[in-house]
């Protein structure tokens, strides 16, 4: 199944052990694909390298660039044509996560954003948290 992550949500998955931590066992069973575009990997990069997460990585004995290896490992990656996509007035940066996740043509897009959430479904894409996601995907 082609998901679309987050970036905040890859971020709590990637480096805490909570409940956003099963997604990488989804993962790393092939049981969800997470599907980037540049523009989200781009994202995830740069928001690993920021200084606040060098505790974090360096308690997990991991560099950002492991794990964007691994990660695309088991992930899709697309070119995606430019977008004139305007959705989220509030945050305009969380359109590409929309135009990813039309392109793609998936059902779900996983997100821990109060934009994204408050949209519900846009399209024929239901906006999920974690626990929405990991609920409906453990009822399937």
């Amino acid at each position: 199944m082609r998901v679309v992550l987050d970036t905040n949500v890859l971020i709590s998955a990637l480096l805490w052990h909570g409940k956003a931590h099963k997604l990488i066992s989804l993962i790393e069973n092939d049981k969800i694909t997470p599907c980037f575009s540049l523009e989200t990997l781009e994202e995830l990069q740069g928001v690993l390298s920021r200084s606040k997460f060098k505790d974090k990585l360096r308690e997990a004995n991991v560099t950002t660039e492991n794990i964007i290896i691994q990660l695309l490992l088991k992930s899709a990656i697309l070119k995606l044509p430019k977008s004139k996509l305007k959705v989220v007035k509030e945050d305009p940066t969380d359109d590409k996560f929309l135009h990813l996740a039309l392109v793609i043509k998936t059902k779900y897009l996983v997100s821990g954003d109060k934009h994204l959430l408050k949209l519900g479904k846009f399209a024929n894409i239901q906006i999920l948290s974690i626990t929405e996601f990991l609920t409906l995907f453990q009822s399937r």
